[in-house]
């Protein structure tokens, strides 16, 4: 109930939020005209013109529509950044590359010292562009060009030398009645000061400490004292005292006080934030801020009191002037702790006032003076809610791997000055470099496991740090799968886990050895068999009592002819069992001996024909050895021996795709007569012989994953009578 609560207030503050601020400005865009919604920087020009800088060239806005400038007269390669008008009333742009042009109707008009600009600062990033009520032109840069002056008409160019006893980073200078200027030089040292030229006796003001270059800016307000900017950090100041400093968390990009006080400032992935009473020493309280997360590059006010504001990927916003708006009533949330912070009246003071206050103590280092430091701040930690659980304040904790949710309150504290206070804080092993705000509270989520400090020191307007951080350590413990004990019990068990798998997988590897040697047994032992059966014993014994007939009639050609088949056959057979396959010519010429033999042993009882397809290759084509001599010997035994008439076997082996395809047909008289014909011993002899072949067969398709297999047909005639048989055998090609 709480969380739909919590959610809904959120959901409703952020629509409220977004609808309000929706009706506060009206947008354009390119939409609208713009040549681009990335605009650099507005203005309010001559003749009561609003003009914009954007990525694609300067637009004008009369009040009703945009006018944009030819793209054919904007500088090639380069983009415009921003404008100024100088005290004749004319309108000047410059640059990306450091060149200034003025605007002359449609047209621009180049500064004759263009080419020296260019080599001098062309590789800077321009922080301002002031003029003088003398013509003269004023340049500074961002990072440590120090700064420039044009004069003459735009006809002499010079670097200004700014003297001091000590290095400084950054400067502020009078350069005329209420002109001011600011930016940075190359300092040789590390001081991160600001070197302010507005009497004649200069002075510095000590600036937070944070590390690089930053944009800097620099306004003076109605009540005469300066607010200057540089990266997140805000100093309101006067020749005399600092009277107030803010962290906003953002880097600066523009400052304006607009007619009726207000002050506004500009910031990268920020929004803008209004100060109402001009005064920021009040803190987040008094500000309202809008537009976001939005980077603002400008902010501007023309003639009639309306808010003109550009931004980066957005276009330009307008607030329209509004008669009255009520300071007391709206309640804001800031963006570091999300706690809604009730909206406080503001009370305005006189700067001068407060500055007269203090004014018994020393200031600044002057060039004539000595400083007297300060005394330092406190700081200390009011509070810490882990998990949203209220907790006492200790030096350390050790922490369970959940308890990662922290929300840390702090409070600085100045010795005889009660003021307003900012801050700096690193969560080491979060932050690399400090974070500087002004809020008193921050809070971390979801941070892993391991050993944190955090610090925060606190610093009074005068840019005086605390001594010692406060400081506090945690220590949260790893959840229970990221502790040693678990770890190692895992790698254990994934090593006997392993081991289990490497135990069995090679029990398995050698169950299958044992089966294949097995099989391999079977299949030698059944190679034999088929080699025994081949031998046919009556053929053996018919062949060799033939040969005897031959010697006995005193026909010795016909013997020695016989014989030497009989012996060609028989080493054929030996030669051929010795391997499991053999090239197809060695099975056709053992087949063609046998048929010879059992042809002169019947009296040429019948003839025969073996045909080979010629696109098979007989040298180099293989099949199993000795697979297709018994089903010649059973057409032979069962077809041939009980026809009367002559008959015929025709052994044919062809290419079928991937197999080779050997057919044996011949025109006995049937395996179905047959049966009834033969004896027990020759009926015996065909199925020891056929059957051999069937488990031969068998096998090697399994021990080979091959398909052969073998289909045998009785032929037949119209009438249904059998005119004998065919059989066909299908061998996988091995080539």
């Amino acid at each position: 109930m709480f969380v739909r609560l919590l959610l809904s207030g959120v959901l409703a503050f952020f629509f409220t939020s977004c609808f309000a601020q929706s009706l506060l400005f009206d947008q354009f865009s390119d939409k609208d005209g713009l040549p681009d919604n990335r605009v650099y920087q507005v203005t309010y020009g001559p003749e009561g013109n609003i003009w914009f800088a954007t990525a694609k060239g300067i637009s004008r806005f009369n009040g009703l529509s945009f006018d944009n400038l030819p793209q054919s007269e904007l500088p090639a390669g380069s983009e415009i950044l921003g404008f100024f008008t100088d005290f004749s009333g004319a309108l000047w742009c410059y640059s990306s590359q450091g060149e200034f042009f003025k605007i002359d109707g449609e047209k621009l008009v180049p500064m004759p010292v263009n080419s020296q600009l260019k080599q001098a600062i062309g590789g800077r990033i321009i922080n301002e562009v002031v003029p003088q009520q003398n013509g003269d032109v004023w340049i500074s840069t961002v990072i440590g060009g120090g700064l420039y002056r044009i004069s003459n008409g735009g006809s002499t160019f010079e670097k200004v030398a700014l003297e001091s006893e000590k290095p400084f980073r950054y400067f502020i200078k009078k350069i005329g009645a209420a002109s001011f200027i600011c930016g940075s030089v190359k300092a040789t040292q590390e001081e991160d000061e600001v070197q302010v030229y507005v009497n004649d006796l200069p002075f510095r003001i000590s600036l937070s400490g944070a590390k690089g270059y930053a944009k800097s800016r620099v306004i003076q307000l109605r009540d005469g004292s300066f607010l200057y900017a540089k990266g997140y950090e805000i100093v309101n100041f006067d020749e005399q005292a600092v009277i107030a400093r803010a962290f906003v968390e953002k880097s600066v990009e523009s400052l304006l006080e607009d007619s009726e006080g207000k002050v506004w400032i500009a910031l990268h992935q920020g929004g803008i934030i209004c100060y109402p009473t001009g005064n920021i020493s009040a803190g987040s309280q008094s500000a309202f801020q809008y537009l976001g997360d939005k980077t603002v590059f400008s902010v501007a006010e023309d003639n009639t009191g309306n808010i003109w504001i550009s931004t980066e990927q957005n276009g330009v916003y307008m607030m329209p002037l509004r008669p009255e708006l009520d300071y007391t009533s709206p309640k804001v949330y800031t963006k570091t702790n999300n706690k809604e912070v009730e909206n406080v009246a503001a009370q305005v003071t006189s700067q001068k006032t407060e500055a007269l206050a203090y004014s018994l103590g020393p200031r600044f280092i002057t060039t004539d003076t000595v400083r007297y430091d300060t005394i330092p701040p406190s700081i200390y930690i009011s509070g810490l809610f882990i998990k949203g659980r209220d907790t006492n304040i200790q030096n350390y904790y050790d922490l369970a791997s959940d308890e990662n949710f922290f929300q840390i309150k702090f409070a600085g504290f100045a010795h005889n000055h009660p003021e307003l206070m900012q801050y700096k804080y690193r969560m080491t092993g979060v932050e690399e470099d400090w974070v500087y705000t002004g809020n008193t509270v921050v809070q971390y989520t979801t941070l892993p496991p391991g050993k944190y400090t955090f610090s925060v020191s606190t610093m009074n307007k005068y840019g005086t740090w605390s001594n010692q951080p406060a400081t506090i350590s945690f220590h949260i413990k790893p959840p229970y799968y990221q502790t040693w004990w678990f770890i190692l019990a895992a790698i254990s068990g994934g090593l006997f886990v392993l081991g289990a798998i490497l135990f069995l997988w090679t029990r398995q590897v050698k169950r299958k050895s044992k089966e294949k040697a097995e099989i391999n047994k079977r299949i030698a032992e059944v190679e034999l068999q088929a080699l025994r059966a081949q031998m046919n014993p009556h053929f053996m014994f018919n062949t060799m009592s033939s040969i005897q007939h031959y010697i006995t009639i005193n026909d010795s050609e016909s013997a020695l002819k016989y014989l030497s088949k009989f012996a060609k056959l028989m080493r054929r057979i030996m030669e051929n069992s010795k391997n499991s396959v053999i090239p197809i010519k060695d099975e056709i010429d053992a087949i063609e001996l046998y048929l010879q033999l059992e042809s002169l042993r019947f009296k040429n009882k019948f003839d025969y024909k073996v045909t080979v397809d010629a696109s098979i290759d007989m040298h180099y084509d293989v099949i199993p050895s000795m697979l297709i001599q018994p089903y010649v010997e059973n057409s032979i035994l069962h077809g041939m021996m009980n026809k009367r008439e002559k008959g015929h076997i025709l052994v044919t082996i062809e290419k079928v795709g991937e197999y080779i395809h050997c057919i044996v047909e011949d025109d006995g008289i049937g395996r179905d007569a047959a049966k009834k014909i033969n004896s027990p011993a020759k009926s015996e002899h065909k199925s020891r012989g056929l059957s051999i072949t069937k488990e031969r067969l068998k096998i090697l398709n399994t021990t080979k994953n091959s398909s052969l297999n073998v289909d045998i047909t009785d032929l037949k005639d119209t009438a249904g009578d059998a005119i004998g048989t065919r059989i066909d055998v299908h061998i996988p090609l091995n080539n």
